[in-house]
């Protein structure tokens, strides 16, 4: 269950939502995103994207995963998530 204050903080941002949509469109392919993916589909800057990840991963929406290659990042699959697919289909966001 997602409080009303948790639902603030990661949707309301304009950078979270589109890192989000971000992660959601990668998950799409069965990969996991690269910061310079994200940096790339987002169009924001590298700080800016951290400082969203932090906020994402520490409410349960997002997981890092560490690879040789570097870190990368993917969707928890979760009701959260599933709600936040569902809403963004539903607006045409997807």
């Amino acid at each position: 269950m997602v409080t009303m204050r948790e639902a603030e903080e990661v949707l309301g941002s304009r950078g979270r939502i589109r890192l989000l949509k971000a992660l959601i469109e990668v998950q799409k392919s069965g990969r996991v995103a690269s910061m310079s993916k994200l940096k790339a589909a987002t169009h924001l800057r590298g700080h800016t994207v951290e400082r969203h990840l932090e906020i994402l991963i520490k409410h349960g929406w997002v997981e890092e995963i560490r690879t040789a290659e570097g870190r990368k990042y993917r969707l928890k699959e979760n009701g959260k998530t599933d709600a936040v697919r569902k809403l963004f289909r539903e607006l045409g966001y997807l």
